[in-house]
């Protein structure tokens, strides 16, 4: 399944660990952002989910007591 097939099958939006997590998984993920660059993505070009998140998300820093 190629990055432009794959793509349109379904999307999901995620937190921050949880898009970090992906990114650092054994999956076959590619970066998949939506245009405009608002949105970031991870696609899984395995099962064709993407998984999504603001780039404000992305960037928040919880403090951590």
């Amino acid at each position: 399944m190629n990055v432009a097939e794959a793509s349109f099958k379904s999307r999901r939006y995620v937190d921050r660990d949880q898009f970090v997590e992906l990114l650092l998984c054994n999956k076959h993920i590619v970066r998949c952002d939506e245009p405009g660059g608002e949105v970031r993505g991870l696609l899984d070009t395995e099962t064709g989910q993407r998984y999504l998140i603001s780039q404000n998300d992305l960037e928040r820093v919880e403090a951590r007591n």
